[in-house]
């Protein structure tokens, strides 16, 4: 059985509630609590602070941010041009095997009763690559990697918290029937639609809390 990398662990736990937002956390308090060395440690948190999931806190270590409204209107405002943009991009050779995959991942993410919020947060975002990857941009497509790193506590909020699933669900499967009718213009208007109103709703949310 292949161990989970101490990475991924620690964005679940965070995920999850299980490690203390807001407050100072070092390597040896890390090393303690997931009875590992500091090496491990130290390459988490260079690998979490660059995806936006640790920020430093002086020179002792680093901190889990609180959910943000401002980052999240500024991630959605980001991602709706790139996307659309890598949408647009990938159009002619998104095929019936491409979407035939798209669909795979769907059908995972119906069954959200076995699925962590991590793992609908890692299958929403393959199923928006799968569409994406044939653009072959890859500059493009690490700055969408990038921003989606950031938002995936975003995500497991608003289909956890905010109950989003099966409005997601939804609009992705409209997405896949514009693709599938070769109607861009819709598919394009339909993603940044699908980005702006969960983007909208989450920073309600957030100004409210």
């Amino acid at each position: 059985m292949t161990k989970t990398p101490l990475w991924k662990q620690i964005k679940d736990d965070i995920r999850q509630d299980k490690l203390p937002i807001d407050q100072l956390l070092t390597q040896q308090w890390l090393s303690d609590h997931y009875k590992v060395s500091r090496i491990p440690v130290r390459d988490a948190i260079q690998r979490l602070s660059l995806a936006g999931w640790f920020i430093a806190h002086g020179k002792k270590g680093v901190q889990i941010p609180p959910l943000n409204a401002a980052q999240a209107q500024e991630l959605y405002l980001m991602r709706m041009p790139l996307e659309a943009l890598a949408l647009e991009l990938s159009f002619d050779k998104i095929n019936f095997a491409v979407l035939g995959r798209a669909e795979d991942i769907l059908t995972q993410l119906t069954d959200t009763t076995s699925l962590s919020p991590l793992e609908q947060g890692v299958l929403n975002l393959q199923f928006h690559y799968c569409l994406y990857q044939a653009c072959e941009r890859p500059t493009l497509l690490r700055t969408l990697t990038q921003l989606h790193e950031q938002c995936e506590r975003y995500l497991g909020f608003q289909a956890h918290t905010l109950d989003y699933h099966s409005r997601s669900e939804a609009e992705h499967y409209q997405l896949l029937k514009a693709l599938r009718d070769k109607e861009l213009g819709l598919a394009q208007q339909i993603l940044k639609r699908h980005i702006e109103q969960a983007g909208e709703i989450l920073v309600a949310h957030l100004e409210g809390c």
